[in-house]
């Protein structure tokens, strides 16, 4: 609202306030026989001074409606309990909800209610439900994205990687995005092997070399590097957020065969079950606004 009246004004009053200023000094004054080209330069000086102060009002007017933003922001932040989350590398379970409760900022409404649940080491478990009912949310839970506003979270390892509908692609080269966040020597070769695996350029010569970003890739391949990364990081415990989504059927047949024969522990939400050979699953229900995790093996 600040910015279009400012702008509406903005386009009027430096011309219409010289104008004015103008007319009033020839209205009111004889002063035709001192209207010269050195005259006409100084109102045309007084135009762009103006036009500068305006600029100047503008950038304020905008600054100013961020931090009045940013105080409600910090006068409305939660209290975030750094004990609701833990890392318990004595965990016999991989992960480990004690009376969670869990709402979203500025939401009075919990997402999970006094939730208690675990999950176990080195098994591929699947989460499923509706749309909405907070599959994604147990997932930053477990990864520390989301805390909970009461209650504890548990996990026994700091090595956690994830793979989503839309990953982390950036702009550099194939390389760089692979060994992202990556602090283990990894020759060329292997990397170039692991791309062949995952056909990635569908049997196309492959350049570590080449540039790319999240609109130079189809969403297939986006995923693919996501899976390759955590692969290549030695996940211990790996998240997968409708991960196969946009991948061709050979290529989830192929990861479905690498994931069984990792020894690391999944959480996996996911729709299509089938495209997966998983151990234990949860399923998520919700009646009447409260939601129930229910654990089938």
């Amino acid at each position: 609202k600040y910015n279009n009246v400012f702008g509406g004004l903005n386009s009027i009053f430096p011309s219409m306030f010289t104008i004015l200023v103008l007319s009033i000094i020839l209205v009111s004054f004889d002063v035709s026989n001192l209207i010269s080209l050195e005259f006409i330069a100084i109102l045309i000086r007084l135009f762009q001074s103006l036009g500068l102060m305006n600029n100047g009002v503008g950038l304020v007017l905008n600054s100013s409606v961020y931090v009045e933003e940013l105080y409600k922001f910090n006068d409305l932040s939660p209290n975030i309990s750094k004990d609701s989350y833990k890392l318990d590398t004595g965990l016999k379970s991989v992960v480990n909800f004690d009376s969670v409760e869990f709402n979203y900022f500025n939401s009075d409404d919990p997402i999970f209610k006094n939730l208690t649940l675990e999950f176990s080491e080195y098994k591929h478990t699947i989460i499923t439900g509706p749309n909405g009912s907070g599959k994604s949310t147990l997932l930053g839970l477990i990864a520390g994205l989301y805390t909970p506003s009461n209650g504890l979270v548990k996990v026994n390892t700091p090595n956690i990687g994830y793979v989503g509908v839309t990953p982390l692609v950036f702009d550099g080269t194939i390389k760089e995005n692979l060994l992202y966040g990556n602090k283990k020597d990894i020759n060329d070769d292997d990397l170039i092997k692991l791309l062949d695996e995952f056909n990635f350029f569908n049997e196309k010569k492959i350049s570590l070399d080449l540039e790319v970003n999240n609109k130079s890739l189809s969403s297939g391949q986006l995923q693919k590097i996501s899976f390759m990364r955590s692969l290549l990081n030695d996940t211990k415990l790996l998240l997968l957020d409708e991960s196969t989504s946009n991948i061709d059927a050979l290529s989830k047949e192929h990861i479905k065969n690498i994931l069984k024969n990792k020894e690391i522990t999944i959480i996996n939400c996911t729709h299509n079950t089938e495209d997966f050979d998983y151990d234990e699953r949860f399923t998520i229900t919700v009646e009447n606004g409260e939601r129930t995790v229910q654990k089938y093996i």
